[in-house]
């Protein structure tokens, strides 16, 4: 098995909270002090799945031929293309770093028809984020591997899918919705009108949606805090707040633009990294059942391997993508891309559970007629331990021995 170099951590500073009047100081320190012993009673009971260490994973340490970023000529471009059975893309996608192709599993037993309704948003901000889905077997209503698409690739006008999307390590996410809200109550309503106008200028809605879709935002950014607005969700019908929140970020984004104010100050570096990161990423969602999630202890729930289909496809993902940039794509799990997480004191996801990444890498190789054992992003290491360089989550009570990795066999 191909071992990752120890990676020195980056250090990310406590948030500043100078923006707070002084007479909030107290109960802000009480505050922080019970949020710090929560986080040590987390790490306590999953200290196995946690790091205190951020994986580098734009310059991973590699055994070997690592590909990723490596640009294609025309030769490889028109071999992908027949591969694929697609036209070459006239122009090629212009971005300023390596594309990432980041590897999720969904946790829940989504059917066609909830694909289908994923589908339906393909541009804007309500759903999710991922670009695909990929179920055990082929969906009858998809005739080819663009009709799988529920988001076009590099696509801005689309949420966030992982906190590294959201730059939540230059800003946590709590910390940057405070300032955002405190922005919010500041902010002259002629401005907040076209800050609206603005955040949704070039995405397709009804005129019906985007009125729609202004309210709900503004139900978020006046509530007081995160945990208010989820006890308010649950006293609505499921999906009555849909876009909410990424509507009022956007629309933030735009009212940073009309005015100077220390909180846009902080902000406006965050949606600058945020809008290059997301345009920048693919996000794959491999359907998985929940299983016992990212348990390490006590009653474990075993889950079936990916399917054939399910490895094949998210190969040819990986090809189309790299044919609309002109270069091969990192591929990172969603494991290692959000580990930086602990350093803020949260539990990081750990999909793709069990995903074999070597076979991914070998079914990308065959099909461009390269080297067996050639990467194209993270070297895989199989494991729950993040702290020592583990990048693809791996329990042997959760998958058996008829599934086990291509580099551990």
């Amino acid at each position: 098995m191909n071992r990752q170099r120890r990676q020195k951590s980056r250090q990310f500073s406590l948030p500043r909270y100078s923006i707070f009047p002084p007479e909030q100081w107290r109960w802000g320190v009480t505050s922080l002090v019970i949020s710090l012993v929560l986080s040590l009673l987390i790490l306590k009971l999953n200290t196995s799945s946690l790091s205190t260490a951020t994986i580098d994973i734009l310059n991973p340490s590699t055994v070997g031929e690592n590909l990723a970023g490596r640009s294609l000529d025309e030769l490889e471009k028109q071999k992908i293309a027949e591969f694929l059975q697609i036209t070459p893309p006239e122009t090629l996608l212009t971005l300023d770093r390596t594309p990432l192709f980041i590897l999720h599993d969904t946790a829940w037993s989504m059917t066609a028809g909830n694909i289908e309704e994923q589908k339906k948003y393909a541009r804007g901000p309500m759903k999710l984020g991922p670009n695909v889905y990929i179920p055990r077997k082929q969906n009858s209503r998809d005739r080819d591997i663009l009709d799988s698409i529920a988001r076009p690739f590099f696509e801005r006008h689309r949420p966030t899918a992982t906190f590294y999307e959201q730059a939540a390590e230059m800003l946590p996410a709590d910390t940057r919705d405070q300032l955002v809200r405190q922005l919010w109550q500041l902010t002259p309503e002629t401005i907040r009108v076209k800050g609206f106008a603005i955040a949704l200028e070039g995405v397709p809605l009804s005129t019906r949606s985007a009125p729609e879709l202004e309210k709900r935002a503004r139900i978020w950014l006046n509530t007081p805090s995160e945990a208010v607005f989820r006890r308010l969700v649950k006293e609505y019908p499921t999906n009555y707040f849909d876009g909410a929140k990424t509507t009022a970020l956007w629309a933030t984004e735009a009212i940073c633009q009309q005015l100077s104010h220390p909180n846009c100050d902080r902000l406006q570096l965050v949606f600058a990294e945020r809008n290059r990161r997301v345009i920048s990423s693919v996000n794959i969602e491999l359907v998985q059942a929940p299983g016992s999630h990212c348990l390490t202890k006590g009653r474990l729930q075993t889950l079936p391997g990916y399917s054939d289909f399910q490895y094949q496809q998210t190969a040819k993902y990986y090809l189309l993508a790299a044919l609309q940039t002109g270069q091969l794509p990192q591929i990172v799990s969603h494991f290692a891309v959000d580990s930086f997480l602990i350093n803020q004191g949260k539990y990081p996801h750990c999909d793709p559970r069990g995903f074999d990444l070597q076979r991914l890498y070998n079914l990308i190789s065959e099909a461009l007629d390269y080297d067996p054992g050639t990467v194209y992003g993270i070297v895989p290491r199989y494991g729950t331990n993040i702290i020592a360089g583990d990048n693809i989550w791996w329990h042997n009570r959760v998958f058996d021995a008829a599934n086990l990795p291509t580099t551990l066999n």
